[in-house]
């Protein structure tokens, strides 16, 4: 059993008639630097459009993905200061605010006036919005979504931070062999060894797909060829940005798409320019959301063509289908096995792992091929 920092495990009862039962407190590692996390809310504040726009308007290198990079890195310096100036010492703001907000209550009650009555509004005003901005802050740290509405949730909040700081740190693993591994560099190696294994194999033969099976199959028609090779519109870039969660994890450039969503205005123009086409984006691993935001459009693209060429019968992943339908036929496959006088019959649940990582990138791509899909969108 764990529980974040808390590891219980139970031993071999020998002679006794109890097991024992270990309890391993984990100490936390100290951060010695704090990363850069773009918050939230940041975006709502009335500087904020101002400062993506003056940034954005100094180009620092050639070649357009390249420059948005260094553009991003350059505005880190300006978000941390406004950090320092405008939303240091939020905790000490609400004490503040709470304290300053009595006092003007408790003079109200002895004696009314409109200036006092003017204050009160005032310091309630403060304490909602520095509430509101905590509340931001820790949700987002907490990457909860599933309250949505409600009183103050900081303490939850609070909680929930404490665990996944915990479970960000790998101190135990075990190994595909069945040992405990505890030390950092055998853990590290582990995974390379698991991955390298997973992914980074080649099959030496390869079977050919069979041409006769792929004509006698759905293939794409003309239109939706021509669909998947149109060009990429603003509207499309932009529903792509919307579709993706406001609170999911940075990548390596420490923006989320709440960012990218408030400063859309300003960079838009840069980051979808005018007309582009799908073999112009280039998946690049310093801009993560701008990597989520191309994968968006194609899959949007895919999407609305996967039904016409993807068997009835797999009925996950694809819209207009639900997986209960597939959940109610194996119960009524099932229901009849155990009556008398039938035939012998079993049924096998195949898992495999990981099994897009395995995939020959070659077989898939003549797959793609011979059902319809254009050279230039496998590009």
């Amino acid at each position: 059993m764990n529980y974040g920092h808390i590891v219980i495990e139970y031993g071999e009862p020998y002679i006794s008639d109890h097991n024992p039962m270990i309890i391993n407190i984990r100490q936390p590692k100290t951060q010695t630097k704090c990363p850069f996390r773009f918050f939230n809310v940041w975006a709502n504040h009335a500087s904020f459009q101002s400062i993506v726009a003056e940034g954005w308007r100094k180009n620092k290198v050639s070649g357009k993905m390249k420059n948005i990079w260094f553009k991003l890195k350059e505005l880190k310096s300006q978000f941390k200061h406004l950090n320092a100036t405008e939303f240091k010492g939020v905790t000490e703001n609400i004490e503040q605010a709470r304290i300053t907000l009595s006092q003007v209550q408790s003079q109200m009650q002895t004696y009314y006036s409109d200036p006092l009555l003017e204050q009160e509004r005032e310091w309630l005003h403060k304490l909602e919005t520095w509430s509101l901005v905590e509340e931001g802050i820790l949700e987002q740290k907490a990457r909860e979504t599933w309250i949505k509405l409600g009183d103050s949730n900081n303490k939850f909040f609070s909680t929930v931070i404490k665990e996944r700081q915990q479970k960000k740190h790998i101190t135990e693993i075990q190994a595909l062999s069945g040992f405990t591994i505890t030390e950092p560099t055998t853990i590290r190696e582990e995974i390379v060894q698991f991955y390298k294994s997973l992914m980074g194999s080649r099959a030496n033969k390869l079977h050919a797909v069979n041409m006769m099976v792929m004509k006698n199959g759905p293939t794409l028609t003309q239109q939706q060829q021509i669909r998947l090779n149109a060009e990429v519109t603003d509207e499309e870039i932009y529903e792509g940005l919307k579709d993706i969660g406001s609170n999911k994890a940075p990548g390596i450039d420490d923006y989320n798409t709440e960012f990218f969503k408030k400063a859309w205005p300003v960079i838009k123009e840069e980051v979808s320019p005018n007309p582009v086409t799908i073999k112009d984006f280039r998946p690049i691993a310093c801009c993560t959301v701008l990597y989520k935001l191309i994968s968006k459009v194609i899959a949007g693209r895919l999407q609305k063509i996967m039904s016409h060429i993807i068997s009835e019968a797999q009925a996950r992943f694809i819209p207009g289908r639900k997986i209960a339908d597939n959940i109610i036929l194996a119960h009524e496959l099932v229901k009849a096995y155990n009556r008398k006088h039938i035939s012998p019959r079993c049924m096998l649940k195949v898992d495999m792992m990981k099994a897009y990582d395995s995939v020959e990138w070659v077989y898939l791509e003549h797959l793609m091929e011979y059902l319809g899909f254009p050279t230039k969108f496998l590009q």
